[in-house]
């Protein structure tokens, strides 16, 4: 068993027209998927089919590998596709996002700080890498 392992999440399509694709991300998981199998790494994506997903499958996902990461070195988690900086902090922006009333925001999105989910994990180190298109709002 690889004592390395990496979870690569891509969003390259939105539901909501005022959020635009990101046809990129495909390519960025594929190359990413190999370089990290040639050095080693057990790798996991999500989203590299083209299959764009929403909050609840993004946060599963990363529940699922840090809460599966027993007696892994290092774990990899990496996202790809749109991000947000809202009320002073910042966040994933899944393919069911929302964003139409600012009341409502939070809900829709991915917090970046995932500790309520790291904490779990029995991973030795655990690195996040977040490459979004950032997008600002209030």
């Amino acid at each position: 068993m690889s004592k390395r392992r990496a979870l690569l999440i891509g969003v390259p399509e939105y539901e909501s027209d005022a959020i635009p694709n990101l046809p990129i991300v495909r390519k960025d998981l594929e190359m990413l998927h190999g370089a990290l199998e040639k050095s080693g790494f057990t790798v996991r994506s999500l989203g590299a089919d083209g299959i764009s997903h929403g909050r609840s499958k993004i946060r599963q996902a990363l529940i699922r590998e840090c809460k599966e990461a027993r007696g892994i070195e290092t774990l990899l988690l990496y996202f790809s596709g749109h991000g947000i900086h809202f009320q002073g902090k910042d966040y994933l922006v899944p393919a069911d996002a929302v964003l139409d009333y600012a009341e409502f925001v939070e809900e829709c999105l991915v917090p970046i700080d995932l500790s309520d989910i790291v904490d779990q994990s029995g991973a030795g180190t655990i690195i996040f890498l977040s490459m979004p298109a950032a997008r600002e709002s209030s």
